[in-house]
């Protein structure tokens, strides 16, 4: 019941962003057409424009991109060091865990078509990633972070990703990047 109160917080929450972030793009298209809010654009994207030539990462906060980099750094170094308190420590929890699946569909000649991809998100407790940590990060995905460059860093509003988006991470309420999204897939 715990874990269906959270998720449902999640949706709350990501449902009153996408609620906010429309009515902030009406805002905008409203304000183009003043001048004086138009400057006030102008001046919001400098400021974006010099954030981004200082290599930095846009939240609801900025946060520097080598802390980000740094972050990313512990995960692979604790992921594949096998030191699992130190990757559950850097989570926040309920971890969402995303499982893809991708179904291929034999046709009567023998050969196979790809279908849509099936997702199954899960939220884990600590407890549960404790007891499961083994089958949340598979070799196979700990070998895809080893290979990520974690001086590649992508950042949106919605936190900033490693390895193509295997796992994503957001500031927790003290400002500290924390594990929200670990995404399986069968590939």
């Amino acid at each position: 019941m715990e874990i269906f109160e959270m998720q449902k917080r999640r949706m709350i929450i990501t449902l009153s962003l996408a609620v906010l972030l429309l009515s902030c793009e009406q805002h905008l298209t409203t304000a183009a057409s003043s001048k004086s809010k138009a400057s006030s654009i102008a001046s919001k994207q400098e400021n974006m424009q010099q954030h981004h030539q200082d290599d930095g990462c846009v939240f609801n906060l900025e946060l520097p991109k080598p802390k980000v980099i740094a972050f990313w750094q512990q995960i692979k170094e604790g992921l594949t060091s096998n030191q699992k308190e130190q990757v559950m420590a850097l989570i926040q929890y309920p971890l969402l865990v995303n499982s893809i699946s991708l179904n291929a569909t034999t046709l009567p000649d023998g050969s196979n078509r790809s279908e849509l991809p099936t997702v199954k998100t899960r939220a884990y407790d600590r407890k549960e990633i404790d007891v499961n940590y083994s089958q949340l990060f598979t070799k196979k995905l700990i070998e895809k972070i080893k290979n990520a460059d974690v001086n590649d860093v992508f950042c949106n509003y919605k936190g900033t990703m490693i390895a193509h988006g295997l796992l994503w991470a957001y500031p927790n309420q003290e400002g500290h990047l924390r594990i929200t999204v670990l995404n399986q897939s069968e590939q």
